[in-house]
């Protein structure tokens, strides 16, 4: 997520939007971002404007239940599949229906989907793409995703999204564990796995970005 409050209101608000998602995504392309899943106040100028967004972007913005009703299909890319020493990850980008998308204007033109139900399409087809750990990103409420591990078979990782808090242990649902590092960019959630045949092992913990951690130099300026 890219705002943490409403912009609010005011002669400049878009104007300061503007320059605030300019200088973020300069930011985590430098920081070589894998994937991005936009959150409900992202939408806040609606969807047009992530869309816009996610071109200034050198990596893919992934929602797979944001739906453009003409067409039925995903606004956004709806998954990534990458590896990471030749583990296979599928990424999968879920946003809660019960969120608000942006301006009345657009209301007819995009809608959310429900994403337990998206998610029992999508899981098969990671898995049919040889994918061995499958993680979602989701900006959901917590209680949507501990019916989503429950409901979803096959699902390892659920990165959180919207909750502001931080847990320095993972929620376990089902077979699948979620992990909370925040909001505001103060920690960082570090997750090291092991696939051992069809077993995955993992150990979380979450790193805080004290002023140890120096800015780059670009970022910074």
């Amino acid at each position: 997520m890219l705002f943490s409050r409403p912009p609010g209101q005011g002669p400049y608000t878009k104007k300061m939007a503007d320059l605030r998602t300019d200088l973020y995504m300069r930011t985590y392309n430098l920081m070589g971002y894998d994937v991005f899943t936009p959150g409900e106040l992202d939408f806040f100028f609606g969807v047009d404007y992530v869309m816009q967004m996610s071109k200034q972007a050198n990596f893919p913005f992934l929602a797979a239940n944001l739906i453009d009703t003409q067409s039925g299909k995903p606004v956004l890319q709806p998954y990534s599949i990458k590896e990471f020493r030749a583990v296979r990850v599928g990424l999968l980008g879920l946003i809660s229906k019960r969120f608000q998308l942006g301006p009345g204007d657009e209301k007819e033109k995009y809608f959310l989907a429900d994403p337990i139900e998206t998610a029992q399409k999508i899981v098969p087809q990671l898995k049919n793409k040889k994918c061995q750990v499958i993680a979602v990103l989701g900006h959901m409420e917590d209680d949507e995703k501990e019916l989503l591990a429950k409901a979803v078979p096959g699902i390892h990782f659920i990165l959180s999204g919207h909750n502001p808090n931080y847990y320095l242990d993972p929620i376990q649902a089902n077979n699948a564990k979620i992990f909370l590092a925040g909001a505001r960019g103060e920690n960082l959630g570090k997750v090291d796995f092991l696939v051992e045949k069809k077993n995955v092992h993992s150990r979380y913990q979450l790193v805080a970005l004290t002023p140890k951690y120096a800015d780059h130099p670009q970022v910074r300026e």
